[in-house]
């Protein structure tokens, strides 16, 4: 049978590989079962490096999992569903795809996975899910949490989460119609989770909810959330704009303040966002130790622009660091 495998490599401030990671060579790599990618990182507090990826067969995700190095690159293969060595995220036995796309720790150690769901699946009655994972810094589900420590919410596809520092895990995704996708506009979404799995109400303007970006078109697509050390919110994403000549797409940036509410001070009255001609996509955003962002990607793929990537900077108020 085919394999693909899991390559991580460490960098030193120069560029260069950094020869202390990966047994000497400055990279590691692990083979899995085939299709096999990794989509998100995450550091616990002892160094060690945890990597969420999904599963795919014909070209569609089937499930996920959740892997564990040491801080100098190291496979562990006791992290995780015993046997396998890894953190198997595959909770249905009906013909369910998934796919994950974010990952958090919290102070206490507890792992958040936030990902996605579309398929019939009885016992849920709907087709298209958000999906948040607890497990415990052993990569163990967490039965305390949920529905034994999955949280399913129809209609809400989830991309990210993050963790405040009392430990409610805020999770990032858009609104769509739960059973086709479409006959909504869609809106990216922000939700608070209480410990037991419920929605924090307390953290809503629409039950349970906060709802953004309000978009008939279908394409607003929110990609990242990160907070700081005040708890504030800020979310990445893209939105396709199609005429009758060209397609756009407009990147944006959002913060918020603790409880949800939006922050006038960053960017132009809340929002920095950037159009794009031809189609674009946001791989990741990272905030610097200066508090600038970095925002990276796949760029625009129309015309004579094919291949293209971008790295831009923010300042840490949300304007272009030219």
């Amino acid at each position: 049978s085919r394999y693909s495998g899991l390559c991580i490599a460490a960098f030193t401030a120069a560029g260069a590989l950094d020869l202390s990671f990966g047994n000497g060579a400055g990279y590691s790599t692990q083979s899995f079962p085939a299709n096999t990618f990794a989509k998100a990182a995450a550091v616990q507090a002892d160094g060690k490096l945890l990597f969420l990826g999904k599963q795919t067969e014909t070209g569609f995700a089937v499930g996920g999992f959740v892997v564990r190095y040491s801080e100098n690159g190291i496979y562990d293969p006791a992290f995780g569903t015993p046997g396998f060595g890894m953190t198997k995220l595959t909770p249905f036995t009906s013909p369910i795809l998934l796919d994950y796309g974010g990952i958090a720790v919290g102070s206490d150690g507890a792992i958040w996975v936030a990902g996605n769901g579309t398929g019939t699946q009885a016992s849920l009655g709907y087709g298209l899910f958000g999906v948040l994972h607890k497990l415990n810094s052993q990569g163990v589900a967490d039965a305390s949490f949920a529905n034994n420590g999955i949280k399913y919410t129809p209609g809400v596809l989830f991309s990210d989460v993050a963790i405040q520092r009392d430990g409610k895990p805020i999770i990032l995704g858009s609104r769509v119609n739960a059973f086709t996708g479409t006959g909504e506009s869609s809106s990216a979404t922000l939700t608070r989770v209480l410990a037991n799995g419920a929605d924090d109400t307390s953290f809503s303007n629409d039950n349970g909810t906060r709802l953004y970006i309000y978009d008939r078109d279908k394409t607003a697509r929110p990609d990242k959330i990160l907070l700081d050390s005040q708890d504030r919110i800020t979310f990445f994403g893209r939105h396709s704009v199609r005429t009758n000549i060209v397609p756009f797409c407009y990147l944006y940036g959002m913060r918020l303040m603790s409880d949800g509410n939006g922050d006038s001070t960053f960017g132009q009255g809340g929002w920095w966002t950037m159009l794009t001609e031809g189609p674009c996509n946001l791989a990741n955003a990272q905030r610097d130790s200066d508090g600038k962002f970095l925002v990276t990607g796949p760029g625009p793929t129309y015309d004579t622009f094919p291949g293209v990537v971008f790295v831009m900077r923010l300042t840490a108020n949300g304007n272009l660091d030219r």
